[in-house]
């Protein structure tokens, strides 16, 4: 059994997180605001062309971890630099903490 669900969404849904990747999303954000949140939410900034799954890389280090990317991975971050624009390219789909519609993650996902 699954101890942990997170899906981000808009007005449709983006993406689902199960298991222990769900729960590394959860630890992205601010444990103690978060602690005992079941659903995160957020602004969509960009909806793409709707339902995504994919497996979730964290970019932990920009210049390592942006290199191991996969098309179609879901790219978990607390901002995006220039330093992952090629990963953010074979992305499915980005999740920041942060960052608004003119967010560089924002633009660069357009």
């Amino acid at each position: 059994m699954q101890k942990a669900y997170v899906w981000v969404s808009g007005k449709e849904k983006i993406a689902e997180f199960y298991g222990q990747r769900a729960e590394v999303v959860f630890k992205i954000y601010n444990p103690k605001v978060y602690q005992n949140t079941k659903i995160i939410k957020g602004l969509v900034v960009s909806k793409g062309s709707g339902h995504i799954e994919g497996r979730v890389k964290i970019i932990t280090n920009p210049f390592t971890d942006g290199k191991k990317t996969k098309q179609g991975d879901i790219l978990v971050s607390i901002a995006t630099t220039p330093d992952i624009v090629s990963a953010m390219r074979k992305a499915g789909a980005i999740v920041t903490n942060v960052g608004d519609i003119t967010s560089h993650a924002a633009i660069v996902s357009r």
